[in-house]
């Protein structure tokens, strides 16, 4: 998108919870972590077990810190009010965002930084430059996900009409059977899954996902 657009990051929990960190700090219990279940490469779990680039960085930072944990898979928009009302400390792989800065504080620095991509049926693309060139369009997003300020204000105003995908498997087979025009999520592991569902030739990604990744700190 244009320069209108946000870059989004990942930060290493979103989060730390204003309530519950203290109370696990002075209790030393367990810190309990949520992770998101559906966003390979960097997080996804199997049989309620997190793999992934970010648990893998994680756990080497509890471990040097000598800190107890516990790791809990939970979809999307259950995660966000466990650690809203203070239920769990710490969430993986969250967008900073100033809604989310009243209930929960973010580290310095980001895990690491990425940006969402409008992905598209290979030969159907079109010229992407703001957010306005989705009037029209049918776009399918993951449940519960804020992309950016003006993507989600043009999604309330009903500039495109959009639906809410559960898995980003179902996201693509929407794209494919032609139910939407386009699907929004981040570049790198919507790539990662055209691959795993031999998609690769069929689907591909918008030039222009946003402006250059920069920290939000």
């Amino acid at each position: 998108m244009t320069k209108t657009a946000r870059c989004l990051l990942l930060w290493v929990g979103i989060v730390l919870s204003f309530i519950s960190v203290a109370v696990s700090a002075s209790e030393k219990s367990p810190l309990r972590v949520i992770a998101l279940t559906d966003f390979k490469p960097f997080i996804w779990c199997e049989q309620d077990q997190a793999e992934g680039i970010d648990i893998e960085l994680i756990a080497e930072l509890f471990d040097r810190l000598e800190m107890a944990y516990e790791i809990e898979c939970v979809p999307w928009k259950r995660a966000l009010h466990y650690i809203k009302n203070g239920s769990a400390d710490v969430l993986l792989t969250a967008y900073k965002t100033a809604d989310r800065e009243e209930f929960a504080t973010y580290p310095k620095a980001p895990l690491h930084l990425t940006a969402f991509s409008v992905f598209v049926r290979k030969g159907e693309g079109f010229s992407l430059e703001s957010v306005e060139d989705l009037a029209g369009k049918r776009v399918s997003v993951p449940a519960g996900f804020s992309i950016n300020p003006q993507f989600d204000q043009a999604r309330q105003s009903g500039l495109f009409t959009s639906y809410e995908t559960n898995s980003i498997a179902s996201g693509f087979q929407m794209l494919m059977s032609g139910r939407v025009d386009a699907y929004v999520n981040e570049r790198h592991v919507g790539l990662y899954a055209l691959y795993e569902l031999g998609m690769s030739n069929e689907i591909v990604p918008l030039g222009n996902p946003c402006m250059s990744p920069v920290p939000l700190i």
